[in-house]
């Protein structure tokens, strides 16, 4: 606000010259707290191009190591080719922890990101109707449509997690050739949503993206195209504090459920919250391969996209402190403690990103957890 007073102060011939400034100052402000449309347009496609396509065409390419993997283990059943299995199942989970903060576009259609990891399971739909479908033995299912009318819990990587990881894993497979063929079947499936969500990120949502206010009108505005991306770097930090880190803890000591961790059987709980995180920061800092439209980073103040980049760090060095496997450190005080302090610390990157947001005139409006 431009102090009228000042006119008493000032001589005549410098009043002009003080309001040049004071509005330049005012302007030049509101210029960096408002990207433009070309800003935000510019924004979105890179981060198609740059994070989010390139994410899951690795989750492809794992889906289909996955699913060659357990179609070898079917074929031999012994310990080298579980291990293998194992393996293939652990870089998948990476590629699909790397890129499970987005949950618009393709992944939406036809439930894919429930099928592909239903969790939290907290009323352990996974081992009911798995088990349901491994006793009823119906191989014709496994190889007509009717497989996708199944649910989604035993559909995707939990599912398989169960299969590789149960206590007698291979001669449970061995006992029962058809708990092997619903394997390959449901990482057949996994494969199979990783190739389409590719192919539909390409041809058909870049496209809603790119074609703003060009006769597509899917996206009223870049800026509503952008809250989209927005809101993937934003509300998942909710998702992790909440879900996979608080929930299992419980309210105090003592009240720890380590079967309430992301990926216990496979004690990858602590790698998942961290994969999350190093992928958050890569959005909002830019993969650095190309240039910086990729970022959240250069749309901010630059201070404080400065000072939420320290608590990215922050919090990812308080992720490496913590010992593995969660599902042992949860019980104990000293990991309550550390997880605790991670659990706090998202908290302040989540509200620094969300004043930081408003400080520059971006409103992420109503959050799709909400209910939930």
């Amino acid at each position: 606000m431009i102090n009228h007073n000042l006119s008493h102060h000032i001589p005549c011939h410098l009043n002009i010259r003080v309001l040049v400034m004071l509005l330049g100052s005012l302007w030049f402000q509101s210029a960096l707290a408002e990207p433009t449309n070309k800003q935000w347009h510019e924004f979105n496609l890179a981060v198609i191009d740059q994070h989010i396509v390139p994410r899951y065409q690795q989750l492809e390419r794992q889906g289909d190591k996955l699913l060659s993997a357990n179609t070898a283990l079917c074929e031999v059943l012994d310990e080298s080719s579980l291990q293998a299995s194992k393996a293939a199942f652990n870089h998948t989970m990476d590629a699909w922890q790397g890129i499970q903060h987005v949950r618009f576009g393709p992944v939406e259609i036809l439930l894919r990101h429930f099928s592909m990891q239903y969790w939290p399971d907290k009323k352990n739909h996974i081992g009911k109707h798995l088990e349901r479908l491994i006793a009823d033995n119906d191989e014709e299912l496994l190889t007509s449509d009717r497989f996708y009318r199944l649910g989604v819990s035993v559909k995707g990587l939990p599912a398989i997690e169960r299969l590789l990881y149960a206590d007698d894993a291979l001669a449970a497979l061995k006992a029962n050739p058809y708990r092997c063929m619903v394997a390959v079947r449901i990482s057949a499936y996994v494969a199979e949503m990783g190739r389409d969500i590719v192919l539909e990120w390409d041809s058909v949502m870049r496209p809603h993206f790119a074609n703003v206010n060009s006769g597509d009108d899917y996206f009223e505005e870049d800026l509503e195209a952008s809250i989209f991306i927005l809101k993937a770097l934003v509300e998942p930090l909710e998702v992790i504090r909440d879900l996979k880190i608080d929930r299992p803890l419980g309210k105090r000591a003592g009240k720890a459920k380590y079967k309430r961790l992301e990926s216990w059987r496979s004690a990858r709980s602590l790698r998942n919250i961290q994969i999350n995180v190093s992928e958050l920061k890569a959005l909002f800092k830019g993969d650095g391969k190309q240039d910086s439209s990729a970022s959240v980073q250069h749309l901010l103040d630059e201070t404080d996209a400065k000072a939420i980049l320290r608590q990215f760090s922050a919090l990812e060095s308080q992720l490496k402190s913590i010992p593995s496997p969660l599902e042992e450190t949860i019980n104990t005080p000293e990991g309550r403690s550390e997880l605790l302090k991670a659990s706090s610390m998202i908290t302040s990157l989540h509200e620094s990103l969300e004043a930081a947001m408003v400080k520059n005139g971006i409103h992420l409006g109503f959050n799709s957890r909400d209910g939930d």
